[in-house]
Order: structure tokens, then sequence, then C-alpha cells
């Protein structure tokens, strides 16, 4: 018996692929800034989620480019992820980007994930 509303025959289900990369190892000063690429090898990346934890207070700024690093923009409603104290956050991330770049304020240590889905 077939499910109701069935005609067909499903031949394939389009995966999803993800790909994590520490931008940082552990807490680390990056006031002079990180840079990553944000593909996965496969292609654009559809979204991403950037994860934060900050040893103490750090505002952290997010850009995006384009163009593999020449050229880099600042989202306004994603940047700059402002820490008071101590603690984490995360930035969901849904433009078709080919490198982040994050960069503190200061010297306090923030460790910084990217997980990438295409």
């Amino acid at each position: 018996m077939s499910p109701v509303g069935l005609d067909g025959i499903v031949e394939s289900i389009r995966g999803r692929q993800g790909e994590r990369s520490s931008l940082t190892d552990g807490a680390e000063d990056i006031s002079g800034g990180v840079t990553a690429a944000m593909g996965t090898g496969s292609g654009d990346s559809e979204s991403a989620t950037l994860y934060l934890a900050a040893d103490g207070a750090v505002e952290v700024t997010v850009e995006f480019s384009p163009d593999g690093g020449s050229t880099w923009r600042e989202p306004a409603a994603e940047s700059p992820v402002v820490f008071d104290a101590a603690g984490g956050d995360l930035v969901h991330i849904e433009y078709n980007a080919t490198d982040i770049r994050i960069t503190g304020s200061n010297g306090t240590g923030v460790d910084a994930d990217l997980r990438v889905v295409a």
C-alpha cells in the first residue's frame, strides 16, 4: 500500500553538507584580526553560524568578503558582537560570502568556531 498523495517515486533527496572550522585555537587575542574561508569545498555556502566565547569584556567586529578577501563589509545587524563580561554568543549568517574576518577591540581572549552549511 502506498502513502496517500504519492504518485511517483522519489529519486533522490538533496543532502546538506556541513563543515566546522576553528578560527582560534581556544581563547586567543584576536585584536589583529582572524580570517577564514566560508566555503565547504562543494560550492557556495547557504548559511553559517559563528560561535563566540569571550574571556571578558570585548567587542568583536564581524566582516564578510564577497570576493576572496579583496573587499570587506560589516553588516549592521550582526556586528559588532558586544561582550560586557565573559560569556558566549552566536551569530547566524545568511550571506553568500567567500570569507569571514573577526577582530577584537582589545586583547581579551576569544574562542571562535564557524559551522558552514551548503
